[in-house]
């Protein structure tokens, strides 16, 4: 099986990132329907960037993602903005069974 490269007007790639987004205070917040949602968001924010996701696995207090990254991308503001769009749309859409967890404004994402 010969490996794929992916390829740019003066580019050949094939960049992966393996991250791993834990919730805060390593607590089992997540529920299948957050994870479903997160899912969602994160294949949406990747597509605007360019990028693709390879794979996703969630547990109740962590998520792994593997992303195809295109090397336009800032990696470090890439993370940041999955991070703001999971947390600030599972906050808003889940808030009664994440402040079973956590006091005052939630965060699912630490």
């Amino acid at each position: 099986m010969e490996k794929q490269f992916n390829k740019g007007a003066h580019v050949v790639y094939d960049i992966h990132l393996h991250i791993c987004f834990v919730t805060k205070y390593r607590k089992k917040v997540l529920t299948t329907n957050m994870i479903k949602d997160m899912r969602e968001i994160i294949e949406k924010v990747l597509t605007a960037k360019r990028c693709s996701l390879e794979e996703f696995e969630g547990e109740p207090d962590h998520v792994h993602i593997l992303i195809q990254l295109h090397p336009d991308n800032n990696i470090s503001q890439l993370i940041s903005s999955l991070k703001s769009a999971t947390s600030r749309i599972i906050r808003r859409k889940y808030a009664q069974e994440i402040n079973q967890f956590y006091w005052g404004k939630a965060l699912v994402m630490a």
